[in-house]
């Protein structure tokens, strides 16, 4: 998270995107990380990577309605990952969970901030923004998985937060 200078942290955070966002990136890697398991169950992914089950339910459930995940349910069921989903990019898991509008809003909370009426900031968070968009769309669901493979996609996935929890 960015906390903005002359701003109590506690009363304003900007985030990139949500927490329960990251929880869910987490939990989608691990499991394109098993090599055995092709069924996940929500709790037993929470409780493997120490993270909150409501939120990351919440986060799994958009990423099934997208089509990320498949749903199964009843006895044996649970989550797994659709075919095809380890060249997707993170940002459109990141839009999955948090809207494609994730993105698109004022840096300074203002809900009148726009080209037509931009905030003091709003150039700048243009210009980052463009190379953010580019840099989550260049980093796939396979790259979280090879940790150190990539120095390009090591330092994207550090940079914004994204590389799993040891």
């Amino acid at each position: 998270s960015i906390s903005i200078i002359g701003y109590n942290a506690a009363m304003y955070q900007f985030r990139l995107f949500s927490k329960n966002c990251e929880y869910t990136i987490w939990s989608i890697g691990y499991m394109a990380a098993s090599k055995t398991q092709k069924m996940f169950l929500a709790k037993n992914i929470c409780r493997k990577l120490r993270i909150p089950e409501f939120y990351t339910r919440k986060g799994l459930q958009a990423v099934a309605r997208s089509g990320i995940l498949e749903s199964v349910p009843g006895p044996g069921g649970g989550y797994r990952l659709a075919k095809g989903v380890g060249n997707l990019s993170i940002l459109k898991i990141i839009q999955s969970v948090d809207g494609k509008d994730t993105f698109n809003h004022c840096m300074m909370g203002l809900s009148r901030c726009g080209e037509k009426n931009p905030c003091e900031i709003h150039e700048v968070w243009a210009k980052a923004k463009e190379g953010l968009l580019r840099d989550l769309d260049s980093v796939s669901l396979n790259d979280l998985n090879s940790q150190g493979k990539s120095r390009k996609k090591s330092r994207i996935l550090g940079k914004y937060n994204l590389a799993p929890k040891n």
